[in-house]
């Protein structure tokens, strides 16, 4: 995390890997996927970063033709000064701000 210089002082990185599959039938060709880490119970780390950090967790969009089946591998940087990240969630676009999607350890 040294790149983030003095920010990234007292942060603890998780990786968030995921496998993102297009189940529908519109084509997402391009599409980015972030999410954002959570803390037990649900609560935001309260940090924000943007960028990855090369072969430990490695940002990637979706390929040229990302049709129905098709899929890709990618990877959030979280970080935390207060505690484990335990959870991810992903609340981008209007469908997902008021009701975003979450995931859960365990």
């Amino acid at each position: 995390m040294s790149r983030f210089g003095e920010r990234a002082k007292g942060l603890t990185p998780y990786f968030i890997k995921m496998k993102v599959e297009n189940v529908g039938d519109t084509d997402l060709s391009h599409a980015y996927v972030q999410l954002r880490g959570l803390l037990d119970g649900g609560r935001s780390t309260g940090v924000s970063l943007i960028g990855d950090i090369p072969g430990k967790c490695d940002k990637e969009s979706a390929p040229a033709e990302f049709g129905k089946g098709v899929s890709f591998e990618t990877c959030s940087l979280a970080a935390s000064q207060s505690g484990d990240v335990t959870g991810a969630e992903f609340d981008d676009g209007d469908t997902y701000s008021d009701k975003p999607v979450v995931w859960t350890a365990g």
